[in-house]
């Protein structure tokens, strides 16, 4: 939004000189589960409750810490609120996906619960790991739609439900 009136001029070319295809149809795939072999983000799980996940050491990002219930051979376990609830940037999400391939995230509430900082900060992460196609464990308070609730509705928030669906669909697992 800062730079969107220097971005238009590209917008304009893109419309010009390409054929656009709207690829918004009215079906969320993700929340249909395709019965396929699935592999890195999408061989995650989505599991209501879970044990509670306190901080017991911190991960080092940079010049500054942030606190996680474990961090070893690989995997990153950490509560929402160790993730969500100081200053991380999206920056330091990527740099935790490039050195942790596993993820567990615990105590996930629902949103209108919590701060909307803490809201923008889950919908980044899970785009990071999205992007990274890191297999990510979340235990929440509730299912996908019902962890949204409430809240205004917006594509990022909608991005963030679709892909939480995609990995609390059964499906054949592939090697995580």
């Amino acid at each position: 939004p800062l730079f969107h009136d220097r971005f238009l001029p590209v917008i304009a070319a893109i419309r010009a000189h390409l054929d656009v295809v709207a690829v918004d149809g009215p079906l969320d795939y993700r929340r249909h589960g395709s019965g396929r072999t699935v592999a890195g983000f999408a061989a995650g799980r989505y599991l209501l409750g879970g044990p509670p996940c306190a901080a017991t050491t911190a991960v080092r990002i940079g010049a500054h810490t942030v606190p996680v219930h474990a961090a070893t051979a690989g995997t990153l376990v950490a509560s929402f609120t160790d993730l969500c609830g100081s200053a991380v940037s999206a920056a330091d999400y990527v740099a935790l996906a490039a050195r942790f391939e596993r993820w567990v995230i615990g105590a996930v509430p629902l949103l209108r619960t919590v701060h909307a900082d803490l809201v923008t900060r889950w919908i980044t992460l899970i785009d990071v790991l999205y992007d990274a196609d890191r297999p990510v464990i979340v235990h929440a308070a509730a299912p996908p739609a019902a962890l949204a609730a409430g809240m205004p509705a917006g594509s990022d928030l909608d991005r963030t439900v679709s892909r939480l669906y995609e990995i609390s669909q059964p499906a054949a697992r592939g090697a995580v």
